[in-house]
């Protein structure tokens, strides 16, 4: 359990956990408690969701995504359906839901052990382009649904959708806004803040702009971690001999990770890392630099290996996507802050239009 615990922490250090698109805006805002149903309160505040225990967000913005010069041509304004069977959930009625050009904003959050064995809970925010009938439309997603009451709103739940063993509940916060979660992480959404969450903390000054951003902070995930193993978590590293060097590495020296990706313009990605002090910030820049180095190695390995038979008309334009998304990677310290910037392949929007044409994406083969 000890070395799950710590490997799954260190996932979420480097994936960024599993940053609001509008998070400058969130930020600003003052928690709300939202009125109960939903359909005749004012806009909900984000921000008065956004639970201290949380530790990391990502948010998309899927009308803007399929949009974008990139993806255009291979995203179509009706996503593929969810193929997974998932029990208690109308399949049908989720994919004519969730298609882009009726959703405005997606978020999801990750509340890091909540208890029991479970590595982390999801919990879903999901903002529609127009009006919704909330109950109507959880009515017809969800099998099976009763009502539950916390902090003085209603909201509602599945048995047959639970997750592990958790009962999947929702809550409609208002006429465009619907919360999903097992229902332990929805009431601590609900329940109201009595201090600021650190992940609402740093989402503040984020840039509006970004097609998907992802941030994700330390502390409450290591507050939860401690907890399981009772040690602090120097201790925990210090004795324990299976896990890598390079993941005790970044559970020491991380504090937050912020990623954003836009696909039009010059750049693709920009990631933030603050470290815990400027000579972990040192040390997080040598393991990147490092292993930027080891891709393009490995890559030219790879391209001169690679079968030459195999889609040939896409297979050059993708191997020099990924050696100019390589060589377009700068990775820059300042401080106890690491940043690394992705410059927009050239190639990025022909292979999409060539993979389109192909009826598919590209073939696999990257590093």
């Amino acid at each position: 359990m000890r070395q799950t615990c710590l490997c799954v922490l260190a996932i979420g250090f480097i994936a960024g956990g599993l940053a609001i698109g509008r998070s400058a805006a969130l930020a600003q805002e003052r928690p709300a408690s939202p009125a109960a149903g939903g359909a005749k309160a004012a806009p909900v505040k984000v921000s008065s969701f956004i639970a201290p225990d949380f530790c990391a967000v990502v948010v998309l913005h899927p009308g803007r995504i399929i949009k974008s010069p990139v993806l255009a041509a291979l995203l179509l304004a009706e996503l593929p359906d969810v193929p997974a069977d998932i029990p208690g959930v109308d399949l049908d009625k989720l994919n004519q839901a969730i298609q882009p050009a009726k959703v405005r904003r997606v978020l999801v959050f990750i509340d890091p052990f909540p208890g029991g064995n479970v590595i982390f809970s999801p919990a879903l925010i999901v903002q529609f382009e127009k009006n919704v009938s909330g109950r109507e439309l959880l009515g017809q997603i969800f099998k099976d649904l009763e009502p539950g009451e916390f902090a003085g709103q209603t909201y509602y739940k599945s048995q047959a959708a639970a997750m592990a063993k958790v009962p999947m509940a929702a809550y409609v916060a208002d006429a465009r806004t619907i919360v999903v979660a097992p229902e332990p992480t929805l009431r601590k959404m609900l329940r109201p803040k009595e201090t600021e969450a650190p992940l609402l903390t740093q989402l503040r000054g984020q840039s509006q702009n970004e097609d998907v951003v992802i941030t994700f902070v330390a502390a409450p995930a290591i507050s939860r971690l401690e907890k399981n193993l009772g040690e602090p978590l120097r201790d925990a590293l210090a004795h324990d001999k299976n896990t890598p060097a390079e993941v005790k590495t970044l559970l020491r020296d991380v504090k937050s990770l912020s990623l954003v990706l836009r696909f039009s313009g010059d750049t693709l990605a920009r990631g933030q890392v603050a470290a815990s002090d400027e000579a972990a910030a040192k040390r997080l820049e040598s393991t990147l630099t490092g292993s930027l180095a080891m891709k393009k190695k490995f890559l030219d390995a790879l391209r001169k290996n690679s079968p030459k038979d195999r889609q040939p008309e896409l297979a050059e334009p993708l191997w020099d996507v990924w050696g100019q998304t390589l060589s377009g990677t700068k990775i820059e310290r300042k401080e106890d802050q690491v940043q690394v910037t992705v410059a927009m392949p050239a190639g990025l929007a022909e292979l999409s239009r060539k993979a389109a044409a192909q009826g598919g994406p590209a073939p696999s083969g990257r590093p």
